[in-house]
């Protein structure tokens, strides 16, 4: 095992003297450890088969879980990376613990079972993919999902816990977002539900054939659906392209994608068997989706160039799908243009910024009070910065509104918009863009950034356009990163597009549940 990862890892201190027995003091007489313990034991007991199944356990702590998983038979064996916590559990087990890394692991074992670790990491992404290599046949994962900030470290002193020695990260993540990770790791499908006190439970089958049963696709609503045998249609997403042909062209020709293009990207990605269709209302004899968009999972509002004031052919047709679209009730999101066109369907108001243009990296976005508590933001900093590019913002609030985030640029960079029934979150910035998409905008905008004082000339305009595309190719070149101030909130796919994701698995999968397609 490597011992390059002591800056990494927030258990260093379980090996001062008295504290793993302290913390597993406080583990054996906790009512809710013990609650906690008993339902993930039965949990596990649905996938594995204790006549055939060798149980090994990566981050064993003290062994609790083998306990009670030797109880109904199991062949159970285990590692940790706590000298002190070994011996506890190797007394508690009467064997043999592995002193292992999670971030660091060797070999493989056949299944494998990891059960509140990846709290304790700044990041699980690294973790979960070593984990999907060391499971040869199933993998068995259960960490915390409650909305907690993401990346900042809280220091907890439960009794039996001194000196603040267990320390956890608070990247806690979406059901949607673990699947998906997961999901993508592995190519397999995964099972996902919540367990009771707001943890996460994921099952996969990394080296075998998909789990028969198992959720056809890399997300659940809550509960897993292996009792039906039926095949479930795939998801249907809509994405609306607020920009009109010419528009679109000229991002093409900027180096950019088709804004809905790379929306249907995202979409299948964070859902793989996804089916996602692309409408084009801006476009003169445009065949929109009206009539039949209940037959749709969720729909997604595209960014664009047009102002949603002016009016005009290209403009209104967008405001009446959209009012279509929350007709229908199905699950709508918006990014940036889509924000303001949802905004004035459903009775606000738009304008022109008087501050002028936001581009390129939006600062420090904060969350409101009920942006804090809502699942569009589960997982995310109560401030981050965020990918955009807009002139305009939303002027007058549209009845059923509720801000979820400003910063000193807009009052409302997000909202939800409830309207008869109808859903709508929305953003004013772009969860969707890569750097390298604000890039092309930025070069399809050519002398309008000079002009509105972003850059002195072409020359500094262009190396800073360069380098943005830079830092999307490496998202880990430091000395670029700190030079422009872009963080994790940023270059990290996984956390710049949890909105959408938390869209899909809080919005989307819980209608299509409720619809009888899933």
């Amino acid at each position: 095992m490597s011992a390059a990862r002591d800056d990494t890892r927030h258990w260093e201190n379980w090996d001062r003297p008295g504290v793993a027995s302290a913390i597993d003091a406080y583990w054996m007489k906790s009512a809710f450890e013990a609650n906690a313990r008993k339902e993930t034991v039965e949990d596990i007991a649905e996938f594995f088969d204790p006549k055939t199944d060798h149980l090994y356990e990566v981050g064993c702590g003290s062994g609790l879980i083998g306990v009670e998983l030797q109880k109904r038979g199991f062949t159970y064996d285990g590692g940790d990376v706590s000298e002190e916590m070994r011996k506890i559990g190797e007394a508690r087990l009467g064997r043999k613990l592995d002193a292992i890394d999670v971030l660091d692991l060797e070999g493989s074992r056949e299944n494998v079972i990891c059960i509140h670790v990846l709290q304790h990491l700044p990041g699980f992404y690294e973790a979960i993919e070593q984990l999907c290599r060391f499971a040869s046949r199933r993998l068995y994962v259960v960490t915390w999902g409650s909305a907690l900030s993401f990346n900042r470290i809280r220091f907890s002193e439960p009794e039996g816990n001194p000196g603040g020695a267990a320390r956890f990260y608070d990247n806690t993540y979406s059901l949607g977002g673990l699947a998906g990770a997961m999901s993508r790791a592995t190519g397999r499908k995964v099972d996902a539900r919540y367990l009771s006190g707001k943890s996460v439970r994921l099952f996969v089958s990394p080296g075998g054939s998909p789990l028969p049963g198992a959720m056809s696709c890399a997300y659940c609503a809550l509960r897993p659906m292996r009792e039906s045998g039926a095949r479930m249609p795939s998801p249907r997403f809509l994405v609306i392209e607020g920009n009109t042909a010419e528009l679109r062209a000229k991002q093409v020709t900027a180096g950019g994608q088709v804004m809905s293009d790379g929306y249907a990207d995202l979409l299948r990605n964070l859902l793989p068997n996804a089916v996602v269709d692309i409408c084009y209302p801006a476009d003169p004899g445009a065949n929109l989706a009206a009539g039949g968009l209940d037959g749709y999972d969720g729909v997604a509002i595209t960014g664009s160039a047009l102002n949603v004031y002016d009016g005009g052919p290209n403009i209104a047709p967008q405001i009446e799908l959209t009012r279509e679209v929350l007709r229908s009730k199905t699950p709508l999101f918006g990014s940036c243009w889509g924000l303001q066109v949802i905004t004035v369907a459903a009775g606000g108001t738009v304008r022109a910024n008087p501050k002028g243009r936001e581009i390129g990296v939006g600062r420090r976005i904060a969350l409101t009070s009920a942006g804090r508590e809502h699942p569009m933001y589960a997982g995310k900093a109560p401030v981050f910065d965020a990918v955009t590019v807009h002139l305009d913002e939303v002027e007058t609030l549209a009845p059923g509104t509720t801000v979820l985030a400003a910063n000193a640029h807009s009052d409302v960079q997000a909202a939800e918009i409830k309207v008869d029934g109808a859903v709508a979150w929305a953003v004013q910035y772009h969860p969707e863009f890569s750097l390298a998409d604000i890039a092309a905008v930025m070069r399809r905008y050519g002398p309008r950034l000079i002009s509105e004082g972003f850059f002195a000339d072409e020359a500094t305009r262009d190396g800073y356009v360069a380098n943005l595309d830079a830092l999307d190719r490496e998202p880990d070149n430091k000395p670029l990163a700190w030079r422009y101030g872009i963080d994790e909130t940023v270059l990290n796919p996984h956390v710049r597009t949890a909105e959408i994701a938390n869209w899909i698995t809080h919005q989307v999968l819980p209608a299509r549940a409720k619809r009888g397609r899933g």
